[in-house]
């Protein structure tokens, strides 16, 4: 029978060993995520990548870990995602960066990930296509992102991820600061302390390891939620555009997903989608415009059209784009309002391009200023003005960058105020709806003739009704839907200027009351103030917490 001391000096030796392979473990775990960041750091601002180091890099890590598949995935991810966030401008590197990956054996958030910045790369490819060629990147992305949804259905994903587990509270003291901590106790106590101790000890640790797992998953479900999400709205928005074809997306989704819930979900979700584009184009033009007004507005939107050509992301040709500008603001030199929505149209190209000229696009953010905006385009402006004054000395520090926090939130916080100043309600709440009979012609209305699609009940019902009656209900749902399309969108962008704010002020270096004297000064209105301190705090927290 072993002696005690013996048994003791055992236990001691398994705990040395089990110390030491444990940190040969966090010792490879760091070397590989600083591999990893080795190849992100080579991005540098986005807008001047060598992409030639990136895949120097790239060739020399792989043969590091030549011995591990899954390493090499991950590399392949991370060269991939330097290209999706500078802009995709070589997507043929970009996509045999995505297949290589694909082909590695990955964990699913990384799986869905890769097909996700795949799908985006696929986009990028066919930028400017249009007929059948455009039909066909389409139809590839869509089969990428599709591939991305179905990680998470793999893995039984729910639809939301709940909340975070709590993670338990009360380490007890260990046993050598009892000792060293508890001088002149009496032995037989002092052992009794002891074993409570460890007692306490021992289910303290067991909550410790079930919370770690119950938390391993929950991030793990919150990883696949925000890529099947993301993935899912990228689709919706590619149906969602002419040319329309839902039955296309639904064989794809069918095929891909293998899920008939998903698949319902995702045509129902761009059939909406579709509709309210349709709807938002229909109405406005041929009812609210009447003769040479609806002909100007066409006119317009088609001089727009040409300012949105412009936008080639990294190639786009800002010294043609300035002087088209210029063009159109001498051709509506008594229109101060088309004036307005030119300039707008000319920060969206540069916001939508990169930002690659933040100052440039500054200076045409203060032309658009001096023009009369409409709610949504005074608050889209703000906000893409925001943008550009982070963009304009990327990886500042100290004074610098509390300089450039302080004017982008300036620019948010102006965003955020334009909802107050048209007493907006925080939610634009359900769509208007109307009877679809009453949208028919009145022509048709006023025959006997049979109305194929549409209930007997709702056509017998609006003939009824007298043609006075009719125009009357038509004109209040067209207001009731200008005033919800106007809340629905101004709430959009002044809520995302709201979360662009938190998030600057919820990074080192902390400032809050920078931010509560400047929201006070700009919103003039106490509870909006006390939200966004409060949902900043809220963040802090949060991000101190993940890193304690």
């Amino acid at each position: 029978m072993c002696s005690r001391r013996a048994l003791n000096t055992a236990c001691v030796f398994a705990a040395i060993v089990v110390g030491v392979m444990y940190t040969s473990q966090l010792r490879a775990a760091d070397e590989q995520k600083a591999d990893l960041w080795s190849i992100r750091t080579l991005r540098g601002d986005g807008r001047h990548v060598d992409y030639a180091a990136v895949d120097a890099r790239l060739n020399e890590l792989l043969e590091k870990y030549s011995d591990d598949p899954q390493m090499q995935g991950r590399l392949y991810l991370e060269a991939l995602m330097v290209h999706t966030l500078s802009g995709l401008s070589r997507t043929d590197l970009a996509t045999a960066y995505a297949e290589k990956a694909a082909e590695c054996p990955l964990d699913p958030a990384d799986k869905a990930q890769v097909y996700l910045a795949w799908g985006d790369t696929a986009q990028m490819s066919y930028a400017g296509a249009s007929g059948d060629r455009l039909r066909t990147g389409r139809r590839e992305a869509a089969t990428l992102y599709l591939k991305s949804m179905r990680v998470a259905l793999d893995n039984d994903v729910p639809q939301a991820v709940g909340e975070r587990p709590a993670c338990p509270e009360g380490l007890p003291r260990s046993e050598a600061l009892l000792r060293e901590g508890m001088p002149g106790y009496p032995p037989e106590m002092l052992k009794r302390l002891i074993r409570e101790q460890q007692e306490r000890l021992a289910e303290l640790q067991a909550r410790f390891e079930a919370w770690q797992k119950a938390d391993a998953e929950w991030r793990f479900q919150r990883e696949l939620i925000k890529r099947r999400d993301f993935s899912r709205d990228m689709t919706v928005k590619l149906y969602a555009t002419l040319p329309f074809d839902t039955p296309e997306l639904e064989r794809l989704a069918t095929q891909i997903l293998e899920d008939k819930d998903a698949v319902n979900d995702l045509v129902s979700r761009t059939n909406a989608r579709a509709k309210e584009a349709m709807d938002r184009a229909g109405w406005k033009l041929p009812d609210l415009l009447v003769g040479n007004e609806l002909e100007e507005e066409k006119r317009l939107r088609r001089d727009l059209s040409s300012i949105t050509a412009f936008r080639q992301g990294l190639k786009t040709d800002y010294e043609g784009l300035q002087e088209r500008v210029n063009t159109l603001l001498s051709r509506y030199s008594d229109r101060p309002a088309a004036q307005g929505r030119i300039c707008l149209e000319a920060l969206m190209v540069h916001a939508l391009s990169g930002l690659t000229r933040p100052k440039e696009a500054v200076e045409v953010a203060r032309q658009t200023e001096a023009y009369p905006l409409c709610p949504r385009d005074k608050a889209q402006l703000y906000l893409s003005w925001g943008n550009a004054e982070q963009f304009m000395q990327p990886g500042a520090k100290g004074d610098v960058l509390r300089g450039i926090r302080r004017e982008a939130a300036i620019k948010y916080l102006q965003s955020m105020k334009v909802a107050l100043d048209n007493d907006l309600p925080t939610s634009a709440g359900p769509r208007p709806s109307i009877s679809p009979a009453l949208l028919l012609p009145e022509s048709i209305l006023a025959s006997e003739q049979q109305i194929e699609g549409l209930p007997i009940h709702t056509v017998k019902e609006a003939r009824q009704l007298t043609p006075a009656e009719r125009e009357r209900i038509r004109t209040q749902y067209r207001q009731d839907l200008e005033r919800w399309t106007v809340t629905k969108e101004v709430r959009a962008r002044t809520e995302y200027s709201r979360d662009l704010i938190v998030s600057l002020y919820s990074t080192l270096p902390f400032d809050t009351p920078e931010l509560e004297r400047l929201a006070t000064e700009i919103l003039e209105d106490e509870e909006a103030v006390d939200d966004l301190v409060n949902r900043t705090n809220a963040r802090i927290k949060e991000l101190m917490n993940r890193a304690d």
